[in-house]
Protein backbone atom coordinates (compact mmCIF):
# COMPACT_ATOMS: atom_id res chain seq x y z
CA UNK A 1 0.00 0.00 0.00
CA UNK A 2 3.01 2.26 0.20
CA UNK A 3 2.84 3.27 -3.48
CA UNK A 4 -0.81 4.19 -2.98
CA UNK A 5 0.18 6.46 -0.09
CA UNK A 6 3.00 7.97 -2.12
CA UNK A 7 0.66 8.69 -5.03
CA UNK A 8 -1.92 10.31 -2.71
CA UNK A 9 0.79 12.39 -0.99
CA UNK A 10 2.17 13.66 -4.30
CA UNK A 11 -1.30 14.62 -5.50
CA UNK A 12 -1.94 16.42 -2.19
CA UNK A 13 1.08 18.66 -2.85
CA UNK A 14 -1.06 20.56 -5.35
CA UNK A 15 -2.79 22.13 -2.33
CA UNK A 16 -0.64 25.15 -1.38
CA UNK A 17 -1.43 24.70 2.32
CA UNK A 18 -0.38 21.05 2.31
CA UNK A 19 2.75 21.89 0.31
CA UNK A 20 3.73 24.60 2.80
CA UNK A 21 3.17 22.31 5.78
CA UNK A 22 5.28 19.57 4.20
CA UNK A 23 8.00 22.11 3.43
CA UNK A 24 7.99 22.87 7.14
CA UNK A 25 8.42 19.16 7.94
CA UNK A 26 4.77 18.47 8.89
CA UNK A 27 3.95 15.09 7.37
CA UNK A 28 0.57 15.04 9.14
CA UNK A 29 -0.74 17.34 6.43
CA UNK A 30 -1.87 14.29 4.44
CA UNK A 31 -4.97 12.13 4.80
CA UNK A 32 -4.70 9.93 7.92
CA UNK A 33 -4.52 6.77 5.78
CA UNK A 34 -1.31 7.97 4.09
CA UNK A 35 1.59 5.99 5.50
CA UNK A 36 5.01 6.75 4.05
CA UNK A 37 8.34 5.06 4.62
CA UNK A 38 11.25 7.24 5.70
CA UNK A 39 12.58 7.19 2.12
CA UNK A 40 9.19 8.19 0.71
CA UNK A 41 8.97 11.03 3.22
CA UNK A 42 12.34 12.29 1.95
CA UNK A 43 11.12 12.11 -1.63
CA UNK A 44 7.87 13.92 -0.83
CA UNK A 45 9.70 16.65 1.12
CA UNK A 46 12.06 17.20 -1.82
CA UNK A 47 9.10 17.31 -4.22
CA UNK A 48 7.36 19.88 -1.99
CA UNK A 49 10.42 22.15 -2.16
CA UNK A 50 10.41 22.16 -5.93
CA UNK A 51 8.33 24.42 -8.14
CA UNK A 52 7.18 22.43 -11.16
CA UNK A 53 6.62 24.53 -14.25
CA UNK A 54 6.68 22.52 -17.47
CA UNK A 55 5.84 25.70 -19.39
CA UNK A 56 9.27 27.19 -18.61
CA UNK A 57 11.84 26.63 -21.33
CA UNK A 58 14.50 24.22 -20.20
CA UNK A 59 12.38 22.52 -17.53
CA UNK A 60 13.63 18.95 -17.32
CA UNK A 61 10.98 16.72 -15.77
CA UNK A 62 13.36 13.78 -15.67
CA UNK A 63 15.69 15.60 -13.26
CA UNK A 64 13.04 16.89 -10.90
CA UNK A 65 12.51 15.70 -7.33
CA UNK A 66 8.82 15.31 -8.12
CA UNK A 67 9.63 13.05 -11.08
CA UNK A 68 11.94 10.95 -8.88
CA UNK A 69 9.16 10.42 -6.35
CA UNK A 70 6.47 9.85 -9.00
CA UNK A 71 8.58 7.29 -10.83
CA UNK A 72 8.25 4.96 -7.82
CA UNK A 73 4.47 4.78 -8.24
CA UNK A 74 3.74 3.07 -11.61
CA UNK A 75 3.09 -0.64 -11.39
CA UNK A 76 3.00 -0.60 -7.60
CA UNK A 77 -0.39 0.97 -6.86
CA UNK A 78 -2.94 -1.51 -5.52
CA UNK A 79 -6.06 0.66 -5.69
CA UNK A 80 -7.74 1.12 -9.07
CA UNK A 81 -9.15 4.57 -8.18
CA UNK A 82 -5.77 5.80 -6.90
CA UNK A 83 -4.10 4.47 -10.04
CA UNK A 84 -6.59 6.19 -12.34
CA UNK A 85 -6.49 9.47 -10.44
CA UNK A 86 -2.69 9.51 -10.33
CA UNK A 87 -2.40 8.90 -14.06
CA UNK A 88 -4.84 11.74 -14.79
CA UNK A 89 -3.02 13.97 -12.28
CA UNK A 90 0.38 13.32 -13.89
CA UNK A 91 -0.94 13.88 -17.39
CA UNK A 92 -2.39 17.23 -16.34
CA UNK A 93 0.69 18.23 -14.30
CA UNK A 94 3.10 17.60 -17.14
CA UNK A 95 0.89 18.55 -20.08
CA UNK A 96 3.28 21.41 -20.88
CA UNK A 97 6.20 19.07 -21.52
CA UNK A 98 5.08 18.96 -25.12
CA UNK A 99 3.62 15.86 -26.67
CA UNK A 100 6.14 13.49 -25.11
CA UNK A 101 3.38 11.17 -23.91
CA UNK A 102 2.07 10.82 -27.45
CA UNK A 103 5.57 9.94 -28.64
CA UNK A 104 5.96 7.17 -26.08
CA UNK A 105 8.47 9.06 -23.93
CA UNK A 106 8.53 8.42 -20.20
CA UNK A 107 8.24 12.17 -19.50
CA UNK A 108 6.09 12.35 -17.45
CA UNK A 109 6.94 9.03 -15.89
CA UNK A 110 3.44 7.73 -16.39
CA UNK A 111 3.60 7.98 -20.18
CA UNK A 112 3.38 4.36 -21.21
CA UNK A 113 3.16 2.42 -17.95
CA UNK A 114 0.24 0.48 -16.57
CA UNK A 115 -0.70 1.07 -12.96
CA UNK A 116 -1.05 -1.78 -10.50
CA UNK A 117 -2.22 -4.17 -13.18
CA UNK A 118 -4.85 -1.76 -14.48
CA UNK A 119 -4.06 -1.14 -18.13
CA UNK A 120 -4.91 2.33 -19.33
Amino acid sequence: MSADSLAVALMALDDPEVRERVRGGDMTAFHPDVELTAREEELVRAAAEEEIDPEVAGFDASNSAFFNAASMVPGNVLSGPVSNNFKIFMQAKFAGVGRSMDAGCACPPMGMQAFGGFAQ
